[in-house]
């Protein structure tokens, strides 16, 4: 398989390699949010070197997939399971791998699932193209098998214990509204639903911000990770966090809801893109806003309402339905 088809995945239309859309879709679907993947190829892009490995045996470069940091699946699936056989395929030389990795060297690590097709090279001279064929649809067919059977987020998140150090600290959080989806006592983990995650990040005294490394602080999207024992600085921290307030982020969500394909903007410039024709006039008679038009199907929409007002208006649209053709 090597060409695109178009899916619709998170309310935008993407082109996607055809023999991974599927498992892309059913991945998000299910919460796990995908970032950028890759079936496998027998020749990369133009303009990239093939390594001469591929060119001799006609090899596949890997398949791929990459996730949005926290929404990495519990698991990964079980392509190439031990065995003592030895007739190249079977018998576990072949690289899978799913968690933190890095591209390149000085790259930062990625939530990425990867399954390569390497193997020795006085194996890689018995293999036929129908071989390396059969055993690249193999492993996409196992990749979509593993995704099917995943639990949805929401249900692993649901079943994740909250341990003892972390109870005070998950129960504040939540009562004012940061909505906490699990979280890890050491090292120090909280992941928050989508879009409810504090603002404030902690200060602590003798730890630093870091994008990215092996301690101190790192804070990015949903989730908080803290390589030290600062448990009570962290409540304390989630005490004096003020309630969880509205935002546009929240009327994307119950606009996303109800099937309404849209891109919110942020506090300061109050807009809403539906895309594609999802758009609704709905109760905007109550509300002072702006339409502008960019061509016969996207539409912004400018509000000057409070978020409430906004929020109100989202909540009372019915669910979308577009009309057929």
């Amino acid at each position: 398989m090597s060409s695109e088809v178009k899916v619709r995945v998170r309310d935008s239309v993407l082109d996607i390699d055809e023999g991974i859309a599927e498992t892309i879709v059913v991945l998000n679907e299910k919460g796990y949010i995908t970032t950028c993947c890759c079936e496998g190829h027998k020749r990369f892009c133009e303009g990239y070197a093939q390594p001469k490995r591929r060119q001799e045996y006609g090899q596949y470069s890997p398949i791929w997939i990459t996730f949005q940091d926290g929404y990495l699946p519990p698991y990964s699936p079980n392509i190439y399971p031990f065995s003592d056989d030895s007739d190249g395929w079977r018998n576990g030389h072949a690289r899978e791998f799913m968690g933190l990795r890095k591209v390149f060297k000085h790259s930062e690590a990625i939530p990425e699932l990867f399954v390569s097709f390497e193997t020795p090279k006085r194996e890689r001279q018995n293999f036929s193209d129908g071989d390396v064929d059969k055993e690249h649809k193999r492993a996409l067919e196992l990749v979509l098998e593993w995704a099917k059977g995943l639990p949805r987020l929401e249900e692993y998140d649901a079943s994740f214990p909250v341990e003892d150090e972390m109870k005070e600290i998950v129960e504040t959080l939540n009562a004012k509204g940061y909505s906490v989806r699990r979280s890890m006592a050491r090292p120090l983990e909280i992941y928050f639903k989508e879009g409810c995650a504090p603002i404030e990040t902690p200060r602590i005294n003798g730890l630093k911000n870091y994008s990215r490394g092996t301690k101190g602080i790192i804070y990015a999207y949903d989730k908080l990770w803290i390589n030290a024992d600062v448990h009570d600085e962290i409540l304390m921290w989630a005490q004096n966090l003020p309630e969880k307030y509205l935002t546009m982020k929240d009327v994307d969500k119950v606009l996303r809801k109800k099937r309404y394909s849209v891109l919110t903007g942020d506090e300061a410039g109050k807009y809403i893109v539906f895309l594609d024709g999802y758009h609704s006039e709905l109760g905007l008679e109550n509300i002072h806003h702006v339409w502008e038009e960019f061509d016969d199907k996207n539409y912004t929409l400018y509000v000057s309402e409070d978020i409430d007002a906004i929020m109100k208006w989202a909540e009372g649209l019915p669910e979308f339905c577009q009309e057929e053709e």
